[in-house]
């Protein structure tokens, strides 16, 4: 019985010290049955707290304060270097480039615009089609506009949403 007592000693000590994984079915069997029995025992091992893990305990050092100056002064120099590339690069002669390509597509989309014919066939252009199965959340407008629902009166659940612009304020304020 001494040796059995011994051996249930040497298998709780074993789970105290977080070494689940190394026994066998047979000994979590028969310290799971002892454990059963005797009150004191499940308690011991319930307050047991597992060891710490080396690894996780170990500090771990954070970089010096010349390491910080390091990195940091790298960062600022390269981002000094950068904004020098870009501001050696954006000349007269690219900024002129830029807005002769800019002009350039102005007068492409006039020039588009208005070789399209003015009059629309019947039945095309911006027709308005009923939206089914749509679940408005919220309507949000800008710059002191206003929306407004309107709902049909036929108990359809038909919805029109208008947005209008705010009112002219004749006072000159």
């Amino acid at each position: 019985m001494a040796a059995d007592w011994e051996n249930l000693k040497s298998l709780l000590a074993r789970v105290e010290a977080g070494e689940l994984d190394s026994l066998t079915p047979e000994q979590v069997a028969r310290l799971e049955q002892h454990l059963h029995e005797s009150p004191a025992a499940a308690d011991r091992v319930g307050r047991a707290q597992p060891p710490t893990d080396r690894l996780l305990a170990a500090p771990i050092a954070g970089p010096s304060e010349t390491e910080w100056a390091g990195v940091w002064s790298a960062v600022e120099s390269n981002f000094a270097s950068q904004r020098k590339e870009r501001s050696a690069t954006a000349g007269r002669v690219v900024s002129l480039g830029r807005a002769a390509a800019a002009i350039a597509a102005c007068v492409a989309i006039f020039v588009l615009w208005r070789s399209l014919p003015t009059s629309k066939p019947a039945g095309e252009g911006w027709g308005l089609a009923v939206a089914t199965n749509v679940e408005i959340h919220e309507v949000e407008v800008f710059g002191g506009r206003s929306s407004m629902l309107h709902f049909a009166d036929d108990g359809s659940g038909a919805v029109l949403i208008s947005v209008s612009d705010p009112p002219e304020d004749d006072t000159g304020a």
